[in-house]
């Protein structure tokens, strides 16, 4: 009885940190970094520098197609991207380039989704063409578009 009552604590416990961290990871999500604390040497308050890198403000932003689920990539200053592939959510950082960004990703829901293309959980590059985010994958091959939302 002890041994069931351990075990449940314990995936209670692991279920709790998990759903922490993909809340924490979700768009909007305010973390310790965009909350006011200690931190800047003026006690009780934290600044946040929220300039974009060098050459990332072409990318900043919403990113979009009317494709089957809407497939969305989200720009935030600081070198954070979240979005969906349509299907499943995807999050992780960019590195700001002179044509665009090397985008990493960290972390990704794993549904399926029949009729979905989930091309863009391939993301590794992008480039800005006006308002058309080319998406690189890893060898360098163009796997899709997005448009700038408006």
């Amino acid at each position: 009885m002890m041994r069931n009552t351990r075990r449940t604590t314990i995936a209670a416990i692991a279920a709790g940190i998990l759903l922490a961290g993909l809340t924490a990871c979700a768009p909007g999500a305010q973390g310790p970094e965009n909350s006011k604390g200690a931190g800047d040497g003026e006690q009780g308050k934290m600044t946040t520098d929220t300039t974009a890198q060098p050459g990332s403000d072409a990318v900043l932003g919403t990113w979009t197609s009317q494709q089957e689920g809407n497939p969305e990539l989200n720009f935030e200053p600081k070198g954070v991207v979240n979005g969906t592939d349509g299907c499943n959510r995807i999050v992780g950082s960019y590195e700001a380039t002179a044509e665009g960004a090397d985008v990493k990703l960290r972390a990704s829901t794993l549904k399926a989704c029949q009729g979905v293309d989930t091309w863009l959980s391939g993301v590794a590059q992008v480039r800005v063409d006006g308002t058309q985010l080319h998406v690189l994958d890893h060898a360098g091959k163009e796997i899709g578009a997005l448009e700038r939302k408006a």
